[in-house]
């Protein structure tokens, strides 16, 4: 669980027992439906936010209980159609299909209807689509890997390639067993191409490499350590996480929010939907208003 182990010595103690009271305060309200998945998620987002290992400890804990089931309903895994959020002014009107990367397979086939439904009244489609690198040295894409997989703890070319967040076959997310895939029949998102026509919609989202750069740029560079070179892509990550001051929020949300209000504001077309993480609406609708502030939510 790389430094900090329950019962051994922390770099932090007043941080590793606020980890722990957190944790009890969580496993004392299992009960409580209508406060635990706002408890669960500011657990998971404390320990994120801190890149500390002690979050594998928080999902083995998980992984015990119905606790999945409860965590999945409130992020919107369980759902079985899209819902559909819109954002106009007075010249452009967006309709925002919120996703998520694992969920029914019902929920992926109403969000294809909806979207094939508002391209025929004469939306243009935005998709979400990170891309991992515009560089083809294959040594720099594996330095930018292990930054990566520091920065935000995983590593975005082993999932890539295992296909996604969940493996169905053996009822695994992110390497940990949880039934709640097999009892709720979830699969990963489906991959753009057999969402979306890539001749016609539009890839709205950034290379990896250059989120990482401007993340260098604002906060300074990354250092990695032998335990990071040394650490295969599938292995379990056990090296310390990233220390400095930036928020790994800049990469998987800041930065991306950013292009995509650049990319509505400069575009032709009036009407747009965006089919995107739900995470994003908020940092989207308020980059929108820090343009116009005439933007609202519907």
């Amino acid at each position: 669980m790389g430094g900090c182990k329950l019962g051994g010595n922390c770099s932090d103690n007043r941080r590793y027992f606020e980890w722990i009271a957190l944790i009890y305060e969580l496993k004392m309200h299992l009960n409580d439906r209508q406060r635990l998945p706002n408890l669960v998620i500011s657990v998971l987002n404390y320990f994120m936010k801190k890149n500390n290992p002690c979050i594998y400890l928080f999902i083995i804990l998980l992984s015990f209980s119905s606790c999945y089931t409860i965590i999945f309903s409130s992020m919107g895994v369980l759902k079985k159609t899209a819902s559909v959020k819109q954002i106009n002014n007075s010249e452009k009107k967006i309709v925002f299909i919120p996703m998520h990367h694992i969920g029914k397979e019902s929920f992926y086939r109403d969000a294809m209807n909806k979207i094939d439904s508002l391209k025929h009244a004469g939306y243009t489609v935005y998709y979400e689509g990170l891309k991992f690198s515009r560089m083809n040295d294959s040594l720099k894409n594996d330095t930018l890997a292990m930054k990566l997989r520091k920065v935000i703890g995983l590593d975005m070319r082993a999932m890539k390639s295992n296909g996604g967040y969940i493996d169905t076959i053996n009822n695994t997310v992110m390497g940990v067993k949880v039934k709640a895939v097999k009892r709720h029949h979830l699969v990963n998102q489906p991959r753009g191409y057999t969402m979306f026509d890539t001749t016609i919609d539009k890839r709205a989202d950034v290379y990896l490499s250059d989120a990482l750069n401007a993340f260098e740029e604002k906060y300074g560079p990354i250092a990695l350590t032998d335990c990071d070179f040394n650490t295969k892509p599938k292995d379990k990550y056990k090296c310390n996480g990233y220390k400095g001051s930036g928020d790994k929020n800049f990469i998987t949300l800041d930065y991306r929010n950013e292009f995509i209000v650049n990319e509505i504001i400069k575009d032709a077309h009036n009407k747009i939907v965006i089919v995107y993480g739900a995470r994003h609406f908020k940092g989207v609708l308020e980059g929108l208003q820090k343009h116009d502030s005439t933007w609202r939510s519907y």
